[in-house]
């Protein structure tokens, strides 16, 4: 394909596209082309939700289960969606953030919005039509998307602290979260010190969830001149992945160097209860303050194509940055204030940060802070040098707070006051990162950055209390286990610890629970012993106890990522203080607190096994079946949080542990998603190798073939060869 100064050529095999231009927008344009073919209508109904006029498009509600508009199998309020867009301000952000870009980011806007409206233009058949009444698209629009990323990223984990927050009243909460509530990534980083090589490596390992919209990553290269055909040619070139619906690549690599984001614990937005007087006024400082207040309307569009409208009220406190007013109850205001609004230069922060070519050029690109969150792992050979490099970055958009540690500010915290009031955010310099470490590697797993390097290179006590948690949860301390099992590795090597499907939660409570079997446990429970005691302790698809020891964790009934309570002795931070120590504090936490309850929740396990499975030893890939489009496979791998699966895999949702979030300092975890997009690159002196694979395929409509055509790779634990060329 041709045409609007680029060139898309396809991997017909994988469909993966290859686009070539002479400039960034020529590239973007390409792009936008390349989302239309593979996911169709689903970028439009992103669009159309980012503008708050999703019911006005499609009714109500999606119907249940995937269908042309969404991957979603509970569907989409969409009159929620528009609820909580406007009530943020979503549409004014948009705006305000076009007008604000500079000139190559906002060419860059308007090149990918009329790539989706000429694809929609030549190809009408292809897109449904309640998907084309979204059209025409805009630069405006990209942005406005943009912004609602933004947005999801930071509320999408609090679901359950407003829901808390709620308990008791008759106010339901109006504000989606399907698509941000739980996410989670592993990225590792490895230094010459540690590559048996020399070279400099990435791993690159998002787990977001399968089954929603707007984190789905689609799979491209992009490169320049348009005449380009070899590696040798490019004057720039990037492989990686992007999310619908944005216009350059979010992770991956150049000829020089490539990065990988986790999601990271922080706690930016802040929410605050705020005493009402009467509807249109609020108490701060024990003076009486004005809210502003806006009427909007908003459109339902019914059956037979008509409209109904409903009104919107829409409050926000000027005493807090004019941050609006999500929920009322009982005559107190939830206020919502997401920090630096007015940081819309993402999209040319990206584009510095794909054309950097060396570290320092790379760091320059991110100390802008245009990007609200994420563990940001970097691993490249500078150009002009040649030397190799391996970078962590906390990357956040947190407030400078008067005071509090995080699990104060992850709360929902008194508004009525200005002494709960912040002062801008925090620095680029005031944020943990490191910079090739002693160990030569780097971690994360959605762990805090203090576990980022083992022994620890960052110290809690040199940050603000408030900034993010202490813990080393199972996943995290699974992940540093296979870095340290080896002096040095290779490319091949690193893909194979990578692949590793050990339960690591099993490894400190087996024993304990065994013998607790024995000593307290029913006839059940004795018989699952014996199947526990012979179970390799992974979930490779034929491990026989792998089934029996997920539903034991269920029913055991633990609440958050870090099993709290289960565990006989914690892991602590304290543990690693002594020099000698610090390969002692990974196996903590260990045994088990309560071993009567272990055996009766072993004994209720059983029971439930044989009820769904009629056998207490079900192989784990006969039990767990993944399935994309007319694709499915046997698992291996399982939940990272709580079991420490190092290999995520999605679990049926009936057998995913009910933990995301919920209103202990935690945010992202790790029992929704799978892995999904996967690189592993070595930087040689002679440029990048490596391998790739995106698992659930590379095209999302209904009926294309590459809708789960790369189940496969994940079954077997193999990956494509990573090409630089059409």
């Amino acid at each position: 394909m041709s045409g609007r100064n680029h060139r898309l050529v396809w991997d017909e095999k994988w469909g993966v596209p290859y686009i070539y231009a002479d400039d960034m927008e020529g590239l973007a344009y390409g792009l936008a082309q390349a989302q239309m073919r593979n996911h169709r209508d689903k970028i439009l109904v992103l669009y159309a939700q980012a503008r708050g006029r999703s019911a006005e498009y499609f009714g109500e509600k999606s119907g249940p289960g995937p269908n042309h508009l969404t991957k979603s199998p509970e569907g989409i309020n969409f009159l929620m969606s528009d609820c909580f867009v406007r009530t943020m301000g979503l549409p004014q952000l948009g705006r305000r953030w076009y007008a604000i870009q500079e000139d190559e980011a906002r060419r860059c806007a308007d090149a990918f919005a009329q790539g989706l409206n000429d694809f929609a233009r030549d190809n009408p058949a292809l897109l449904s039509a309640e998907a084309r009444r979204v059209l025409p698209v805009s630069g405006e629009d990209v942005l406005l998307y943009w912004a609602y990323i933004f947005l999801g990223l930071h509320f999408g984990p609090r679901r359950k602290v407003v829901e808390a927050w709620l308990k008791g009243s008759e106010t339901e909460l109006t504000a989606p979260g399907q698509d941000f509530k739980s996410a989670g990534s592993n990225g590792w980083v490895i230094g010459p010190p540690k590559s048996a090589s020399g070279n400099p490596m990435l791993l690159a390992n998002p787990h977001s969830q399968w089954d929603v919209d707007s984190i789905t990553l689609m799979e491209a290269q992009v490169a320049k001149p348009l005449t380009a055909k070899t590696l040798g040619d490019m004057d720039f070139m990037f492989h990686g992945a992007c999310l619908l619906g944005l216009p350059f690549l979010a992770l991956g690599c150049n000829q020089h160097l490539g990065w990988t984001f986790t999601m990271n614990p922080h706690a930016a937005m802040t929410l605050f209860a705020v005493p009402m007087l009467g509807e249109e006024h609020y108490l701060f400082d024990g003076q009486k303050q004005a809210f502003e207040i806006e009427q909007q309307k908003l459109k339902i569009r019914r059956a037979d194509g008509q409209m109904d409208e409903v009104p919107l009220v829409i409050r926000r406190s000027p005493r807090h940055d004019g941050a609006p007013v999500l929920l009322v109850k009982e005559q107190t205001a939830l206020v919502a204030q997401a920090p630096a609004l007015d940081r819309g230069h993402g999209p040319q922060q990206y584009l510095d940060m794909m054309r950097a070519d060396s570290l320092d050029r790379f760091r320059a690109a991110i100390k802008r802070m245009q990007l609200p969150n994420f563990n940001l792992l970097y691993a490249g050979r500078d150009r002009d040098t040649r030397t190799g490099h391996i970078f962590y970055f906390f990357n956040t958009h947190t407030p400078r707070r008067p005071f509090g540690d995080y699990a104060y500010w992850w709360k929902v915290v008194p508004g009525h006051t200005s002494a709960t009031l912040s002062s801008g955010i925090l620095d680029f310099d005031e944020l943990p990162q490191v910079i090739d470490p002693p160990t030569g590697w780097l971690q994360n797993c959605n762990d805090p950055p203090w576990t980022c390097t083992w022994p620890g290179h960052l110290k809690p006590e040199s940050y603000p209390a408030y900034l993010t948690p202490v813990f080393m949860h199972l996943r995290a301390q699974l992940s540093a286990r296979l870095l340290l099992e080896k002096e040095t590795l290779s490319l091949e090597e690193m893909i194979t610890q990578k692949h590793s499907t050990r339960n690591e939660m099993a490894g400190r409570v087996m024993e304990d629970l065994l013998a607790a079997a024995r000593r307290y446990g029913a006839p059940e429970a004795q018989q699952a012993a014996a199947v526990l005691a012979a179970w390799d302790r992974r979930a490779e698809a034929d491990s026989r106890g792998a089934v029996l020891f997920l539903y034991w964790l269920l029913a055991m009934n633990t609440d958050d990522h870090l099993a709290t309570g289960l565990f006989a002795t914690e892991w602590s931070v304290s543990r690693t203080a002594p020099a000698m120590e610090w390969r002692e504090s990974l196996r903590h936490p260990t045994g088990l607190k309560n071993p009567v309850r272990a055996a009766a929740a072993l004994d209720l396990a059983a029971r439930r096994v044989v009820e769904d499975f009629g056998s207490l030893d079900i192989p784990w890939g006969q039990a767990i079946k993944p399935r994309v489009g007319e694709y499915e496979i046997s698992a291996n791998g399982g939940p990272g949080d709580p079991m420490g699966y190092f290999r995520a895999i999605p679990l049926p949702i009936p057998l995913r542990p009910n933990i995301y979030g919920g209103v202990l300092p935690a945010q992202r975890i790790e029992n929704e998603g799978g892995e999904n997009f996967i690189m592993a690159v070595e930087f040689t002196p002679d440029g990048p190798r490596g391998r790739v694979v995106l698992t659930y395929g590379n095209a999302s409509y209904p009926g294309s073939p590459h809708a789960g055509d790369q189940l496969k790779f994940l079954e077997n634990k193999t990956m494509r060869e990573l090409r630089f060329e059409p």
